[in-house]
Parts: structure tokens; sequence; C-alpha cells
């Protein structure tokens, strides 16, 4: 049997959070959905526990557990032009933990196969870009590797054509260039001196700015113009004029952080812990867990689609927004399954499951992550316990299922 088995599920799917308002759907109820990425049909979304592809088509999906599991796993995926899926996780072994304790682990998953990728750094790595060449450059929001022969290298000014040795973020165009911020000299408070660098091949090519506040973040529009956010406002550089202008002055109290665009004029902002913003030249429309249907204020990445599809990765599920409605193809039986929540978790000795009450004749297994069946049950109450003190400590996957439709929970036991 292959190490990781490829679990078929369909979507767990959390219905539609407000009756009569089809412009969100969410998926991957109680998940912590920490990146996603879109790919042709699919869309590849990174959890805590295991990467899964949705179809948008029809909302089925493949669950894909990764190699090993930590506690406080936090993943960020980018997909090359081959189709490989690179997945950066960070984990603490516990909340106390300092970032200089973070253990970090790079795979590589061809749709088959998790191969770990050799990184010996104990800092974290901050972003990740994948070029047209498909070679992996990765920051630690200080420092700067590309990847050579299957190995991280740095990057300095000594063997490059970097400006200052900081590197704070790397990132990619919609041609598979790389764009660095590098900074140095340093000054008082959050200035420096900027530079952003464009790579091509082998060419370099650099932008200097002509402020000295440090950007915040920096986002590549589809015309290749870089838009950067500083402390108290947004610029874009027009790389054909090698121009600065402001687009965007913000107040001092708003402290949403520039993720994406929609179209040339719409901004979508992410407050990590308050939630998500868009403004549109004239109106700030602000998304929170309590005045709409995000799962969570916890939102960690934005990726916006052409028809104007938003799919958020939240602390507690998948998103999806668009504001001239959605098209759900979920079926009856599968909303009720995936309304089921299991409590405690984690837990010690029993799990209960809360479930609807035209939930009948289900089945509910206990997965390991290499896909073993270690324990079966009949569930088909309102409220149904079971016993899992005989297996081991660690993670596993409770399955759920009902005529043709299951649903797929993760639950840690102590």
């Amino acid at each position: 049997m292959k190490r990781i088995l490829l679990i078929l599920v369909s979507i767990t799917f959390c219905g539609f959070l407000t009756a009569q308002d089809n412009n969100w759907e969410v998926y991957l109820c109680e998940q912590t959905v920490t990146s996603v990425a879109l790919e042709d049909d699919f869309i590849w979304a990174a959890t805590d526990s295991f990467l899964v592809r949705l179809n948008k088509a029809d909302k089925s999906t493949n669950y894909y557990p990764y190699p090993n599991i930590l506690a406080h796993t936090t993943c960020t995926l980018k997909i090359d032009g081959n189709g490989v899926k690179w997945i950066v996780c960070s984990a603490k072994p516990g909340p106390e933990v300092e970032d200089k304790d973070v253990i970090t682990t790079i795979y590589r998953f061809d749709g088959e196969t998790w191969d770990k990728v050799e990184y010996n750094k104990s800092t974290p790595i901050n972003s990740l870009a994948i070029d047209r060449d498909n070679t992996v450059w990765i920051t630690t929001g200080t420092n700067l590797y590309k990847m050579d022969e299957g190995i991280f290298k740095q990057i300095t000014p000594e063997n490059s054509k970097l400006v200052f040795d900081y590197v704070a973020n790397v990132t990619t165009d919609k041609n598979g260039n790389i764009w660095l911020t590098n900074i140095g000299n340093f000054g008082e408070l959050v200035t420096a001196d900027l530079v952003l660098l464009k790579i091509e091949g082998d060419n370099w090519r650099s932008y200097l700015s002509d402020s000295r506040l440090i950007y915040v973040t920096m986002y590549i529009d589809d015309m290749g113009n870089p838009w950067v956010q500083q402390f108290l406002g947004i610029r874009k550089l027009d790389v054909t004029q090698n121009t600065w202008t402001s687009q965007l002055i913000m107040s001092i109290d708003n402290h949403h952080i520039l993720h994406t665009m929609e179209g040339v004029n719409k901004y979508w902002f992410i407050d990590p812990d308050n939630g998500i913003a868009s403004f549109d030249g004239a109106y700030w429309n602000y998304y929170t867990k309590s005045n709409s249907s995000l799962p969570s204020d916890r939102v960690y990445q934005i990726k916006v689609e052409t028809d104007g599809t938003k799919w958020i990765a939240t602390g507690s599920g998948l998103a999806v927004l668009n504001e001239n409605g959605l098209t759900s193809s979920i079926r009856h039986d599968q909303k009720l399954l995936d309304e089921i929540v299991i409590y405690p978790n984690p837990t010690h000795d029993f799990i209960s499951l809360k479930m609807p009450q035209k939930v009948q004749n289900s089945t509910a297994e206990i997965v390991t992550l290499n896909g073993q069946v270690l324990q079966s049950y009949k569930v088909n109450n309102n409220q149904t316990r079971l016993d899992v003190s005989q297996i081991p400590a660690g993670v596993y996957l409770l399955r759920i299922r009902m005529q043709d439709n299951q649903s797929l929970k993760k639950f840690v036991k102590k």
C-alpha cells in the first residue's frame, strides 16, 4: 500500500450561512485553511492537516494528507508550471514556543508522491515564489534563497545583483518574472532605502523608490506594475515610465493590508484578525464573521478569479464570495453530512457527534493518515458517542458516510 492513500470524498460543505444570500458559500467547515491556489478547473487548499483539491464543476474533492503533521501547523501552497505543488509548512511544538523554535518543512507533491525538500535553516520562511523556469525562490523575511540542483542556496549582493543584503518579500507577476523588495541603510523608525528588483531569467532590473518608508506589502497587477503599501498609503510603480504615483491614502486607524486586486480599481485587503475589506475608489465594504457569512475573522489569503469569484482561506473554512451570485451543485444529503459537528476535539476517550435529525443509516470510520480504517460505527441517532479510548494518541480523520455521500473531519486523540 502506498504511504499516502488517495481518499476520495465529497466536499465538506457548510451550506449557505446567510439564508437569503447566495453570494457566499463555505467549504471545509471548521478546518483551518491557510493557503489556496487556482489550477484550471480546480481549487487547491492547504489546511493544517492535508492538501485538498476541489473540483469547481461538481464540488467533489480529493484529500491528500501530509506525510507528517505537527501541532500548530501553517502551510503555504504554490503550483509550478508542471502542476507540481510546493507546500511550506511551519509548526510550533506548542503555543508557548518562540518563533526561533518553529519547525519548517518543504514538500513537493506531484499528485501521487510526496518528496521532502532539503531545508536546513532554523528561520521560518516568509514568502515563496516560483518563476517561469519552475525555479523556487524563498525568503525568510531577511535572506533570499534560490533552489539550485535540489538545494536552497543563499543569494547575496556578492553573488548576484542584489543591492542590499535584506530581502523582505519575493513574488511573481503573471509572466513568471520574480519581484523582490530589497531594503538597506535603515534609518529611524520605519525608514530605509528601498529598491524593487525584477528578475527576468538572467536579467535583473532595479527600480529605486523615491520614498524612504518601508513597504508593508507588494502586489503585482496584470500589467506587471507593482503596487506597494506603506505606512499610510498605497503607491503604484509604472514600469514603462519608472515613475511612482499615489493611489490611495489610508487613515492611521485603518489596519487592513493590501492583498490583491480585482480588475484595475478594486482593492482587497486583509486585517488578519478582523476579516477583509474592499475599496472600489469610492466606497469601503467590510466583511467580518459578525456582519457577513465569513466563517472566521482570521483570514490568511484571498484569490480572485476572472469572473469576480473570491476564494478566501480562513481559520474556520474556505469561503467563496461573488457579489453577483454563486451557483451551488451540492446535494441535499451532502449538506446534512457536512452539518455534523464532532466534539470534544482534542479528546481522550470519546467523541460525540451532533448531527441533523434527518441523518439516518450512516456509518462513521476512524481512518489513519495513511488510509487504514481502525474502527467503524453505525450512527443514526440525533447525537452519537464514539469510543476512541483504545486507539493510540495522534491525529486521525473521521469519515462519515450516508448512501453515496461522504464527509471528512479531523480530530486529535490525546
